[in-house]
Parts: C-alpha cells; sequence; structure tokens
C-alpha cells in the first residue's frame, strides 16, 4: 500500500534522510533537551577534557595527532550533566580529527582551551588546523542533516548544540586565523546559577 509523506517527511527524503532518521533524530533532541534536571551537576570542564582525551587516546595516536592543552587554572565549576557534556566534546573532539585527515602539509593538531569569561562564564574551545569553513557552511552547520562529510548524518553538531542550549550555554564555530576551525562554548558556572536561585 502506498505511504502520503508529510511535507516534513518529503523534506527529508529530499535531503537524503528518511523518516525514521528524521524520527530518530527528533526523539535524540528533544532527549538532550531534557537533560538538565532541577538538580544539576557541578562539572568541572577541565577535568572532563581530560577524561574526553583518555577515551580517545588510541584513536588519536592512530590519526597522528598532536593534542595541545591549555587548560586554566582555577577554572570555577560548571553546571550540567557530565554525562551530555561529554557527548559534546566527545563529538567536537572527532569532527575536528576528520577535518585534519586530509592534511599531510602541516602538523595535525588538536588544542582544547578552557577560561573563564565575563559575567562568570566558562569557555571551552576546540581547535583544529584543518581547512576550514566556507562561507556557504557558516550558517547551516547546526541544522540537522546538514554535513560536510562524506558518510556523515549531519546530526552531531545540531545534537550538540541542542545539549549546550539547554544548559543555557552557547555553541558556535569560527575560522582560526593561522588555519582550521575552532568550536568555541560558553556554559554558566556553578556559583552564578546558585546565586541566581
Amino acid at each position: 500500500m502506498d505511504e502520503q509523506l508529510t511535507s516534513q517527511d518529503a523534506s527529508t527524503v529530499e535531503a537524503g534522510v528518511s523518516p525514521a532518521e528524521s524520527n530518530a533524530a527528533a526523539e535524540t533532541a528533544a532527549s538532550a533537551n531534557a537533560a538538565i534536571t532541577s538538580q544539576p551537576d557541578a562539572v568541572d570542564i577541565n577535568e572532563l577534557f581530560k577524561s574526553t582525551l583518555n577515551l580517545l587516546h588510541s584513536e588519536l595516536i592512530s590519526r597522528r595527532i598532536t593534542v595541545e592543552l591549555d587548560l586554566a587554572e582555577g577554572l570555577p565549576l560548571a553546571v550540567g550533566d557530565p554525562v551530555e557534556l561529554q557527548q559534546v566534546l566527545l563529538n567536537l573532539a572527532m569532527n575536528a580529527s576528520d577535518a585534519m585527515s586530509s592534511i599531510s602539509t602541516r602538523r595535525r593538531l588538536l588544542t582544547l582551551t578552557t577560561r573563564t569569561i565575563k559575567d562568570g562564564f566558562v569557555e571551552g574551545s576546540v581547535s583544529d588546523q584543518g581547512r576550514g569553513i566556507t562561507p556557504d557552511q557558516q550558517g547551516r552547520l547546526f541544522e540537522p542533516f546538514y554535513t560536510t562529510k562524506e558518510h556523515g548524518l549531519g546530526l552531531g553538531l545540531s545534537i550538540c548544540s541542542t545539549i549546550i542550549n539547554s544548559h543555557g550555554g552557547d555553541l558556535r564555530i569560527v575560522n582560526n586565523e593561522t588555519g582550521g576551525a575552532r568550536a568555541i562554548f560558553v556554559l554558566p558556572a556553578h556559583r552564578v546559577m546558585v546565586a541566581a536561585k
């Protein structure tokens, strides 16, 4: 029996995505939106970066990627779900690694940094030395099902953005002046959230 597609289904099929994949993505995004409970945890972003690197250790070695850590001392704790935030860091680090997969003329350098910014927010960034972002890609990076990878689904950055936004933060991606791109996320510090209650 023939099935009629809704307008949403049709748009996802045109993008090369099945309605089932679209529904799965919507459910994942909804789960991410519900990640923050009424009692979120205090999260050490520096330690989260370190544990993420431990998880990716073998992968980074096999890809011949050098890691540079620039973690701020005395960084305030952030607010959120450490499991969800680590999912973001894993995705950003793997995206950065993928961006350098075809680089052969310079060192494959993955740089992870943290710092405190004004108004008591914590900032973290994941930087690569890949090809960077083209102007036409810039405005679409967080769209569901948009990908610059040959075999990507285009869900990773969309979900990352949803998670960071649900934590009261912000995620953006910019080009580095020296080449490559940098993903920057901002999260409220724990003491700021406590003071606001």
